[in-house]
């Protein structure tokens, strides 16, 4: 059984997900402010726009771009969501 994907604007303030895809008409923009393949992200507060920690960091993304973003949420050794504590 494959790993569910979830679009970005799914995660819980301070969960994680590592980024799968980007889709859509923005996603060359959203690959050039560093949502690639393989980056972690964290929610660091939710709204519209909601505030994302990556890279170094935070990224103001309004709910129509981050839904077109994929990620594989990130769980701690006991299962639960972790964050990445910054």
């Amino acid at each position: 059984m494959g790993e569910e994907l979830v679009s970005l604007d799914r995660l819980a303030p301070g969960s994680s997900g590592v980024v799968v895809a980007v889709q859509g008409e923005a996603r060359e923009r959203l690959l050039d402010l560093g949502m690639v393949e393989g980056t972690t992200v964290e929610v660091a507060r939710q709204g519209d726009p909601t505030l994302y920690r990556l890279r170094g960091y935070l990224l103001a993304l309004r709910k129509s771009d981050a839904c077109r973003v994929l990620v594989r949420e990130v769980r701690n050794e006991k299962g639960s969501y972790r964050s990445l504590g910054r």
